[in-house]
């Protein structure tokens, strides 16, 4: 197959009527995903997975997944809907991301509070992630939303039961679970400390009860992998330290023939062309990153990460 990304919402810093606000913005609308998958089809593309990051739940920069709110900058439920339902006929399969390992947003009512469901650390400290700047990776300061919480592998569980049971009404048997391929938490909340192996299997058995639908990973640790049906993002070379002098693709031996998986996006990777190569060379599949909007729309929004995405250029 071939995987195409592609970015919902993000919020971004608007000023309306004198009052700076944070709004969310539309990188990919419903619709304009279905144009995009359409256009490949047109082009020869017939086996198409597509993931789609940033859909739901206030957009890239997420509330807690445990219920489904499709966002009216996107263009409401009604054509989340009719873009699930259409994506057969242009031979793709859609995999929304549920985002279950961080959370955002901890907002009044929205099932989500910091201090109850967030990881905390051995001194009982809060656990949040900064995000970082690409280039000197400094953290992010002065920026909406630069920090994020993990959930605690307690919480995970009734998280994933409330989303498949909120998601079962679309009648799409397919979902993307990026972050949980490489999650891996311990947490020493006072009332429930439980241990990495022990939340892992807790999070595993609550998987389980969904098999029934086709998922997709990335980069793929050894306890996630019978979850997955498909990987992405799997390091295709090592660090490349001086300490290295080869690079042997073992990890990519032992998935070959068992899960199919790619790489990095081709069009975020320092050298694309090497890329191709390496993916031709390990049997990968192709994985590309893409928005509808233009590149500068990301300008002055928190979000560095999400260069080089514009479609029509690639």
């Amino acid at each position: 197959p071939f995987f195409t990304e592609l970015v919902g919402a993000i919020d971004k810093r608007q000023t309306i009527m004198g009052i700076p606000r944070q709004v969310s913005t539309a990188l990919t609308s419903y619709n304009e995903a279905a144009d995009i998958i359409r256009q490949l089809n047109e082009r020869g593309f017939s086996d198409l997975d597509v993931i789609y990051t940033g859909w739901a739940n206030n957009g890239v920069k997420n509330s807690l997944f445990d219920r489904i709110k499709p966002l009216s900058s996107l263009g409401g439920k009604s054509d989340l809907r009719a873009l699930l339902d259409s994506a057969a006929e242009y031979g793709a399969t859609i995999y929304p991301n549920a985002e279950f390992a961080y959370v955002y947003k901890d907002g009044a009512f929205d099932g989500f509070s910091a201090k109850r469901d967030a990881v905390r650390q051995i001194n009982r400290q809060i656990a949040s992630k900064d995000e970082r700047y690409l280039s000197t990776r400094g953290a992010i300061i002065g920026k909406p939303v630069t920090n994020y919480f993990v959930l605690s592998p307690n919480r995970i569980p009734d998280v994933i039961s409330s989303f498949f049971k909120a998601y079962q009404p679309y009648n799409n048997q397919a979902v993307a679970l990026l972050s949980m391929g490489g999650y891996k938490s311990s947490a020493f909340n006072e009332k429930s400390p439980i241990s990495a192996p022990s939340g892992l299997t807790a999070i595993g058995e609550a998987l389980r009860e969904h098999t029934d639908y086709a998922t997709i990973l990335a980069t793929g640790n050894q306890a996630m992998l019978p979850y997955a049906d498909k990987l992405v993002n799997v390091p295709m070379t090592s660090s490349e330290l001086s300490i290295f002098s080869e690079t042997v693709p073992f990890y990519q031996i032992a998935l070959k023939g068992r899960i199919t998986f790619a790489g990095e996006p081709l069009n975020i990777a320092g050298d694309y062309k090497r890329a191709v190569l390496t993916a031709a060379q390990s049997g990968a599949s192709l994985y590309v990153k893409w928005m509808h909007e233009e590149n500068s729309v990301i300008y002055n929004s928190g979000s560095s990460d999400l260069y080089s995405l514009n479609y029509s250029i690639w």
